[in-house]
């Protein structure tokens, strides 16, 4: 796995390299996007029933960029904290520990990190969530390196 520092260095790669861990630096617009697709499908009002395509599509573009937004920051911020926590706890390990410890502690640490200004109990608990979805993460990489 590659370090912050030299991420971004090898050009860009798909999803899948993603989830193998060959780049932390694809999780952040990763996030972002589906941010803006849960915020789009979210916040789109039911249609009048006169409406027509174009007034429809253009209800979906405006809501969507009016609550999208803000998943997408959301998300996006998670995932950038996720791949610095990542990148931190694998050189803090230095191959020492199984190789699911970096991103289940960057897990933990990326959920309290963002929740933390709502109180300790908060964090606690996002960190928990954070950790459970790292595994998922672990699981769906193991899954990856396996099957490709």
């Amino acid at each position: 796995m590659g370090y912050l520092a030299g991420a971004g260095v090898g050009g860009a790669r798909g999803a899948a390299a993603a989830l193998r861990g060959g780049s932390q630096g694809a999780g952040a617009p990763a996030f972002a996007g589906v941010g803006g697709g849960a915020g789009a499908s979210s916040s789109v009002p039911p249609p009048p029933p006169s409406s027509s395509a174009r007034l429809l599509v253009n209800r979906v573009l405006n809501s969507s960029g009016r609550s999208g937004r803000g998943a997408a920051n959301a998300l996006g911020a998670l995932g950038l904290l996720f791949a610095a926590a990542e990148s931190a706890a694998d050189a803090a390990l230095d191959g020492r520990g199984p190789e699911a410890a970096p991103p289940l502690l960057a897990g933990f640490a990326s959920g309290s990190l963002f929740r933390s200004p709502r109180g300790p109990r908060a964090a606690a608990v996002a960190g928990a969530v954070g950790a459970v979805a790292a595994s998922g993460l672990v699981a769906a990489r193991t899954f990856i390196s396996r099957d490709l």
